[in-house]
């Protein structure tokens, strides 16, 4: 449990500038809410309905009612998932992969501990540090938006919301730590996710500007809960969560399998 505690000393400023980011994004977000609707939300409704369609998909406003809180929540719900996704890709490849890039491998693995269980700590720590983003986004968002629309109740919408970007973070955060515990060089675990997450955002704009694009779906977890699902039916897709749980699994399974035989960089 030594090394689980150091892991979470490692990190908290990260999470620190990262809790920054969040309350720039979700603050910013309700500000413009409130500036943009104080004389009424017709005319901002009038110009994204002329707005093209590539426009709105690359700003996660497709198939979104911006004149409501609701969906301008869902807007910026997209911005923390982008968010969120970097986040965990950094944490899940960097905090396996540390130890190699700076030459604390062998240091660590001398002691009487199994490699099996450095990986659970570290894996854990990270967990850690995953919910508490989350648990961050859930406090600012739930505060502004009771502040500037007092009237309106979204919080089960808030909270779906909130499990989808568990899910999609927990993706990516494992995938991360399951190519950084599985690559000779782990260093590329990063590099290789972040390249991953590109291609993942394009598709998911692809997917809106298309026609017949269904069959995408699967492969863009961007799109596993989309925003207009979540605010219609209040409810998540159970194919997609477990279609999520699968995707967590294989990146542990490359982790947990690879990493005790792979030889390390010291």
């Amino acid at each position: 449990m030594n090394l689980f505690f150091h892991e979470l000393k490692m990190y908290w400023k990260y999470l620190l500038f990262w809790s920054i980011g969040i309350l720039a994004m979700v603050g910013g977000g309700i500000g413009k809410f409130t500036g943009m609707y104080a004389t009424g939300g017709q005319d901002i409704t009038d110009l994204m309905d002329k707005l093209p369609k590539a426009f709105l998909a690359m700003f996660g406003m497709y198939n979104i009612d911006v004149a409501s809180i609701g969906g301008f929540y869902a807007i910026i719900h997209f911005y923390l998932m982008i968010m969120g996704a970097v986040y965990a890709i950094i944490l899940g490849a960097g905090i396996l992969a540390k130890e190699e890039r700076d030459k604390t491998a062998e240091f660590l693995m001398v002691k009487p501990i199994y490699r099996a269980s450095v990986l659970g700590q570290k894996l854990m720590a990270g967990l850690v540090y995953v919910l508490a983003f989350v648990a961050v986004d859930a406090v600012i968002s739930l505060v502004l938006v009771k502040k500037v629309a007092p009237t309106e109740d979204i919080t089960s919408e808030i909270m779906l919301f909130l499990i989808a970007l568990i899910l999609i973070m927990l993706i990516f955060y494992c995938l991360s730590f399951g190519l950084s515990g599985a690559l000779r060089d782990n260093r590329k675990s990063s590099m290789i996710m972040l390249s991953v997450m590109g291609f993942v955002y394009l598709g998911t704009v692809f997917m809106d500007m298309l026609e017949n694009s269904g069959w995408m779906r699967p492969f863009l977890p961007f799109k596993y809960f989309p925003s207009p699902d979540i605010l219609d039916k209040l409810t998540l897709d159970p194919l997609y969560i477990g279609l999520s749980l699968l995707l967590i699994l294989i990146g542990l399974g490359m982790a947990f399998i690879r990493f005790p035989r792979r030889d390390l960089h010291l």
